[in-house]
C-alpha cells in the first residue's frame, strides 16, 4: 500500500488477566443514564430484532473527548444513517457529580444540534430512544464495563511542559517539575504527525493574532533559548479570524517545525486543525496542536514569570474510549479514531449493521466447499486443493444458482493490534480439470520489493488460472467479511469436467510476501457458496443452459502511454445463445506526477463492443472522505491509516466487486464477428505521466451461455 500507518492512539487491548475479548459473547449489563435505566439483554445471531451498540467512555484527559462535542462533528454524526444502533455515552470521570456534568454536556451538545437539524432539515425522528447518557463513572458501574475499558486500553496525547526555577537550567532535574496538559494534533492525512517524544523544544510565545497582522519578525518576550532544545515552537492564540491554512502558512514562514494554538477566549473549546476544499491541497511541512485555554494561560503565566521551560509531545496509556456489542450479541472493537469526530461511531455502526445483513444473507441450505479454514499465515502464495463432488457439480450448474465467494480475515489474535499493518492486494485464483497446464501462469504482483517494478510470481507457485476474487486488506483492523458475487465465472469451475464426474480445482491465493507485520499475520478463511433461488431470467427462459464458457480477455498494466496499446478480442457470435456478459476487476494503484492510478480523478474505463461504449468512472477517487461513503457496504471503517480517502477502484478493507456488462444486446447475428476493445483513460486521454506511473491492476473475462435445447 501507498499509505502510512498513522502512529499514535493505537488500542493496545490485553489478552492477559481478563476474559472478554473481540469475539465474546457479551454479557447483560445495566447502566443508569440521564432517562432511566439502560438494560442489555444477551442476543443471538437469529434475533432479528437485534441491534447493535457503540460505546463511548469521555475521558477529560483526552483532548478528543471535548472536541468529539463540537457543532460539525456532532452535526457529521447524526447526519449519517446507523439504523436501529443504540449509543451508549459514559465518562471516566472521578466522582457522580462530574459524571453527571459531563452527561448533560454531552446530551446538551447533541440535542441542541438535534433541534437545530430539525428546524432546518425535518424531522430527526429515528434517532428517538437511541441516545442514553450514563449517570454514574465508568468504574463505579456494578458490572463488567469497568473491567473492559481497563483491559481494552488505549492512549491519550499530551503536551508535557517542563519548567526549571528561576534561572536554572533545564537539566536541573532537582528543580524540576512537569506539567502535562490533554493536546489535540492537528488532521490527520493533512499536516504531519506531532514531533516524538524524545524532542524538547522551547516555547516561543507569541500573543499577537498573526490572522490580522502581517508580522515580520517574532517578538522573544525576553525569553532565554535552551542550547540543548530542538529549536523554538510558536504558541499562537487562534481567533478564527482566518483559515488554519493561512495560519499555519505564515507561522511556517518563521521557520519553526511545529505550532501550539490555543481558544483565544476561555468560553471557546477546542477544535480540530483542519482544512476545507482547495486549501486541504495546501503542503505544510509544519505540525500543529491544540491545548486548552486554561492549559495555554498556565503555560504562558509560568514563562512570563521567568521560569525556563521546554515542551514535549507524549501519550500515555490511558483506560480505553470505545467498545461495541454487534447484533449478534459479540464484543467488537470499534477502532482507531482517526479524527475527534463522532462520525467514528456511526461507522462502527454501519458496518456492523452491514456484518448482521450478511450473516442474515447467509443460509443453512447454501452448499459450501471449504477453500482455507483461517489456519494459514498468508505469506505470498497459499494453494488448497478443492474436490466438487458429482451431486455439489450438478447444484452449480443450475441456472438459478449463484455462485459467491465467502471471505473473511481473521488476525494472529483477537485484538486489532495483532493485524498487519499495512494495506495490501489480495487476490484468489482457480485452475479447474486434469490438465492444468491449461490454465495461464500466475500473474505478476502488483509492487516488487523495491516498491516499483512488478514482481514475478514468487515461491515457485507457477500456475494459478483466472482471478476469481480480489480483496484489499486493511490496516490493521481485524473482523473483515465479505461475500462477493462471482456467478458469471462459474464456468471458470466447470472447465475441463468430464461429463457424469467430479471435478478438482486449485486455488490460489496471492499476496506480496511482506504482507505481514513481524509476527502478525493475516489467516484468510474462504468458502464457496452456492445458493438456489428463482431469479427473474430463469423464469421468463425455461430452456436449460449448457455450461457457461469464460475466455480471457484483456488484462492491465504500466498505466502510461503504452496502456492502451493491445489487440481487440475478436469471436463469431454462436447459436443457441442466451446471454454474454463481461466480467472484470479493475484497481487503480501508483503515485505518479497526477498522482495516478490510485487516488486520482479522471479515470475512466471503456469497453467497446461492435462500437458500443460501456464506460466505468471511479466517481470518488480524489476526495477526502471517498472510502467512508463504502462503510455501508463492506468497507471496514477506523482503520490505522488513510483508509478514508476515495480510490481508484478499491477501499482498504474491502472486497472489490466486479464490474459486470451485460452486452446480450450488442451482439452481431449468428456467425459474424464481434468486436470487443478497451481503454483505459485519464482526463479522457491516454495516459502520459511525466515520472513514476502508476498500474491499472485488470482481470476481465468474456462469459458466454448458450442454451442447449432451441
Amino acid at each position: 500500500g501507498s499509505d502510512a500507518l498513522a502512529t499514535g492512539e493505537i488500542g493496545f487491548g490485553s489478552e492477559e488477566g481478563f476474559a472478554l475479548t473481540p469475539g465474546s459473547a457479551a454479557p447483560p449489563f445495566e447502566v443508569p443514564t440521564l432517562d432511566g435505566s439502560f438494560t442489555y439483554h444477551e442476543k443471538t445471531l437469529q434475533d432479528q430484532s437485534a441491534f447493535p451498540i457503540v460505546m463511548f467512555a469521555y475521558d477529560k484527559r483526552d483532548a478528543m473527548s471535548e472536541a468529539m462535542f463540537n457543532p460539525s462533528s456532532v452535526d457529521r454524526f447524526l447526519g449519517l444513517a446507523s439504523g436501529s444502533t443504540q449509543f451508549l455515552f459514559l465518562c471516566h470521570c472521578e466522582t457522580r457529580l462530574e459524571a453527571l456534568e459531563t452527561s448533560h454536556f454531552m446530551r446538551d451538545a447533541v440535542v441542541d444540534r438535534l433541534h437545530t437539524l430539525e428546524e432546518a432539515s425535518g424531522s430527526m425522528e429515528s434517532w428517538k430512544g437511541r441516545l442514553h447518557f450514563a449517570t454514574e463513572p465508568v468504574d463505579a458501574l456494578p458490572n463488567w464495563l469497568p473491567g473492559l475499558f481497563e483491559h481494552w486500553n488505549t492512549t491519550v496525547r499530551l503536551l508535557d511542559v517542563h519548567f526549571s526555577g528561576k534561572g536554572e537550567g533545564i537539566d536541573d532535574n532537582a528543580n524540576l517539575t512537569t506539567q502535562s496538559f490533554p493536546r489535540l494534533d492537528g488532521h490527520f492525512g493533512w499536516l504531519p504527525h506531532a514531533p516524538s517524544g524524545d524532542m524538547l523544544f522551547d516555547p516561543m510565545i507569541v500573543s499577537e493574532d498573526l490572522c490580522m497582522k502581517n508580522v515580520t519578525a517574532l517578538p522573544h518576550q525576553g525569553q532565554a533559548l535552551l542550547s540543548d532544545s530542538d529549536g523554538p515552537i510558536l504558541v499562537l492564540p487562534w481567533s478564527r479570524r482566518c483559515t488554519f491554512a493561512e495560519l499555519l502558512q505564515k507561522a511556517e514562514s518563521f521557520g519553526t517545525s511545529s505550532v501550539i494554538l490555543y481558544p483565544e477566549s476561555p468560553t471557546q473549546s477546542m477544535e480540530e486543525i483542519s482544512c476545507e476544499g482547495s486549501e486541504c491541497d495546501v503542503v505544510l511541512n509544519i505540525s500543529a496542536s491544540m491545548v486548552s485555554y486554561s492549559s495555554a494561560r498556565e503555560l504562558i503565566n509560568r514563562t512570563q514569570s521567568g521560569k525556563k521551560g521546554s515542551i514535549s509531545f507524549t501519550e500515555e496509556e490511558s483506560k480505553g474510549r470505545y467498545a461495541a456489542i454487534n447484533a449478534s450479541g459479540r464484543l467488537q472493537e470499534v477502532g482507531w479514531p482517526v479524527w475527534p469526530w463522532l462520525a467514528t461511531l456511526s461507522w462502527s455502526a454501519q458496518y456492523m449493521i452491514f456484518q448482521h445483513e450478511l450473516h442474515m444473507n447467509l443460509k443453512q441450505s447454501d452448499q459450501i466447499i471449504e477453500v482455507f479454514n483461517g489456519s494459514t499465515e498468508l505469506d505470498g502464495f497459499i494453494t488448497a486443493e478443492v474436490a466438487w463432488s458429482e451431486e455439489e457439480l450438478s447444484t452449480l450448474v443450475d441456472r438459478e444458482a449463484k455462485l459467491s465467494l465467502d471471505m473473511s480475515l481473521q488476525c494472529t489474535g483477537k485484538f486489532d493490534y495483532s493485524c498487519p499493518s499495512w494495506d495490501h492486494v489480495i487476490r484468489a485464483y482457480a485452475c479447474c480439470g486434469e490438465d492444468k497446464v491449461l490454465c495461464s501462469p500466475c500473474p505478476p504482483l502488483v509492487w516488487g520489493s523495491n516498491g516499483n517494478e512488478a514482481a514475478e510470481a514468487e515461491n515457485g507457485v507457477g500456475v494459478c488460472g483466472p482471478e476469481i476474487g480480489r480483496w484489499i486488506t486493511p490496516f490493521r483492523r481485524g473482523a473483515g467479511h465479505w461475500l462477493t458475487d462471482v456467478t458469471d465465472l462459474k464456468g471458470v469451475f466447470l472447465r475441463g469436467k468430464p461429463a457424469n464426474a467430479s471435478q478438482t480445482c486449485q486455488i490460489t491465493m496471492q499476496s506480496v510476501s511482506w504482507a505481514s507485520t513481524g509476527d502478525y499475520f493475516w489467516l484468510p478463511k474462504l468458502n464457496l457458496r452456492v445458493q438456489t433461488s428463482p431469479s427473474p431470467f430463469a423464469s421468463t427462459h425455461r430452456a436449460s443452459v449448457v455450461t457457461p464458457q469464460v475466455f480471457n480477455l484483456f488484462k492491465g498494466g504500466t498505466f502510461d502511454k503504452n496502456y492502451n496499446t493491445r489487440d481487440p478480442f475478436l469471436f463469431a457470435t454462436p447459436g443457441n445463445l442466451a446471454r454474454v456478459r463481461i466480467h472484470a476487476v479493475i484497481t487503480g494503484h501508483g503515485y505518479d506526477n497526477n498522482g495516478c492510478a490510485e487516488f486520482c480523478s479522471g479515470i475512466t474505463n471503456h469497453f467497446l463492443v461492435n462500437g458500443n461504449v460501456h464506460t466505468l468512472e471511479f466517481e470518488t477517487a480524489g476526495t477526502q472522505l471517498g472510502c467512508t461513503e463504502q462503510v455501508p457496504f463492506g468497507s471496514e471503517p477506523n482503520e490505522h491509516g488513510t483508509w478514508f480517502y476515495g480510490r481508484n477502484g478499491w477501499c482498504d478493507g474491502q472486497d472489490v466487486k466486479p464490474w459486470v456488462i451485460d452486452i446480450t444486446t450488442d451482439m452481431r447475428p449468428v456467425g459474424e464477428l464481434n468486436t470487443i476493445e478497451y481503454a483505459g483513460l485519464y482526463q479522457g486521454n491516454t495516459p502520459d505521466p511525466t515520472a513514476n506511473p502508476g498500474a491499472m491492476l485488470m482481470s476481465s473475462f468474456l462469459v458466454v451461455e448458450t442454451f442447449e435445447h432451441q
